[in-house]
């Protein structure tokens, strides 16, 4: 689904009752920013509340440096990548720079998956925050591969592709009638926010209950052992 589509679902649906923001089931030119606003706000409540996407980032390590912030403004362009030096630089990503919601794995440059903040271990790699690792000096590479939860892309146009599972468009669009309500700050709109509010809430659980979709990762071994194979 694209995010014009998903606007003209809301105009014509759950939000049609919404004239200051929507006229004849079309988003109102004045408004335009304020509504695309609000869906990225929504997904990003989704990313959240379900283990939807990850991303990866590859680390080139610099001498006697153990902080690494997984933060766009160290991403390396590619000619920054092929001169190198700098040591503000250090990320390097394949495609547009994520951002981090939650470390979940750390391999060197040859594949070996290293500890995650076991304090006993020497070479455990240790997040401090949620973007930010630690790395033992004595660590024998040149290259880490960081694995993450990630947020969402946001979306700008009407052509932009909303890649969420089909069973979350109606949490989108319970999430976002809430917050397009709330936004209107009136006794009325307030009490048609709460109800989508519940909605959403209510959806969100019996999608979580029925392990469709999780809230957190789980290995592929966890999910077997979950289903009653050994």
């Amino acid at each position: 689904m694209t995010l014009g589509e998903f606007l003209e679902e809301l105009g014509e649906g759950s939000c049609a009752n919404l004239i200051s923001v929507f006229n004849d089931g079309k988003v109102k030119d004045s408004k335009r920013k304020k509504v695309i606003r609000t869906v990225n706000t929504a997904l990003d409540k989704l990313y959240k509340d379900f283990y939807l996407e990850e991303d990866s980032v590859y680390i080139a390590l610099q001498e006697s440096q153990t902080r690494y912030e997984i933060t766009k403004e160290h991403v390396m362009t590619e000619e920054e990548c092929q001169a190198q030096g700098n040591y503000n630089k250090y990320l390097y990503v394949g495609d547009d720079f994520r951002d981090v919601m939650s470390i979940r794995r750390v391999s060197t440059d040859d594949g070996q998956t290293l500890p995650l903040n076991h304090i006993d271990n020497p070479l455990s790699i240790m997040t401090p925050r949620f973007d930010t690792i630690f790395v033992p000096l004595d660590l024998d590479c040149k290259a880490l591969l960081v694995t993450y939860r990630c947020f969402p892309k946001h979306h700008e146009n009407d052509e932009d592709e909303i890649t969420i599972p089909r069973t979350l468009y109606d949490c989108l669009d319970a999430y976002v009638t809430y917050l397009l309500h709330k936004q209107l700050n009136t006794k009325d709109s307030e009490t048609v926010g709460q109800t989508y509010l519940q909605i959403y809430n209510d959806a969100v659980q019996a999608i979580l209950a029925d392990g469709t979709i999780r809230d957190d990762y789980v290995d592929d071994c966890v999910k077997f052992t979950e289903r009653g194979f050994e």
